[in-house]
């Protein structure tokens, strides 16, 4: 049995405007301290003509004095061009996942850990950026999973008559694993 189009949509954007400190994430209590240390990889930029253009992530975790604040210093190269950007990951409630990225130059983004992974979503320059980012372990180690989403709101449309829905397609995905780097011996 197909569910109408009139139903079904207006329950999906009631599911995604869901209460976000509705319940605790059992999951959130390992974060961050199970991310901790330095990751490493290389991250793939995808664009829809299917070129993948490389280039390397560096995420360096690390406690600080303060136990709701985590230094995250994000370190990327590529075409070479070196961009270091020591931002702090601060943590708001933890039980519910709530937390941000303080880029230490007024910029707050706003980032939930639900499910396992964290989760961001914010607009610059006319441009949408998802982030998710989850920590996995296979038999090579601990990695972190990197996908960072980009659309452009000039490339809206519009559809739909038993009610509007405001589409964006993707303009680049970047998508890649950083491992753990051998602790210091």
């Amino acid at each position: 049995m197909r569910t109408p189009a009139a139903i079904a949509i207006p329950l999906f954007v009631a599911a995604c405007a869901a209460p976000p400190h509705a319940a605790p994430h059992a999951d959130s209590a390992a974060f961050p301290r199970d991310w901790l240390g330095s990751w490493s990889g290389t991250l793939l930029s995808h664009t829809p003509d299917g070129a993948a253009k490389p280039f390397t992530m560096r995420l360096d975790i690390a406690a600080t004095a303060d136990p709701s604040r985590f230094s995250w210093t994000i370190t990327y190269e590529g075409d070479e061009v070196t961009q270091v950007r020591p931002y702090e990951l601060v943590v708001r409630d933890g039980p519910t996942g709530d937390h941000a990225i303080d880029e230490r130059n007024g910029i707050v983004l706003d980032m939930r850990f639900i499910a396992g992974a964290l989760h961001c979503a914010f607009d610059i320059a006319g441009s949408r950026v998802t982030v998710r980012e989850e920590l996995l372990h296979d038999t090579h180690g601990a990695r972190i999973d990197v996908e960072m989403t980009t659309v452009r709101d000039a490339d809206a449309r519009t559809t739909g008559t038993a009610g509007e829905v405001r589409t964006l397609a993707p303009v680049s995905v970047q998508r890649g694993s950083l491992r753990r780097a051998p602790a210091a011996r």
